[in-house]
């Protein structure tokens, strides 16, 4: 069975980081991460096709490589795709 780090599977799923992507994280981090193979980013759609858009637009905004283009938690709480699951809810209560 092949044994996978913490960073594999996103950046098999998002791609390799680009230098500008590599910023903000500490030399450390970028040497590993400029380490072959290269990873071409995978679709979302492909990957997950049976999931919502809104929720694979939420998943993409938090799986950002620089944590500076992260989306906030505050946004993350307002999101459409939280809005919408919290609506269905509601109306199941």
């Amino acid at each position: 069975m092949k044994r996978y780090n913490n960073l594999t599977i996103p950046n098999m799923l998002l791609g390799s980081p680009s230098e500008e992507e590599l910023g903000s994280l500490s030399e450390k981090a970028k040497l590993y991460l400029r380490q072959p193979p290269y990873h071409g980013p995978q679709s979302f759609f492909v990957v997950f096709p049976n999931v919502p858009y809104s929720a694979i637009e939420l998943i993409k905004k938090i799986l950002m490589f620089d944590p500076r283009q992260r989306i906030s938690v505050e946004d993350v709480f307002d999101h459409q795709y939280l809005r919408d699951a919290t609506s269905l809810m509601n109306q199941c209560v």
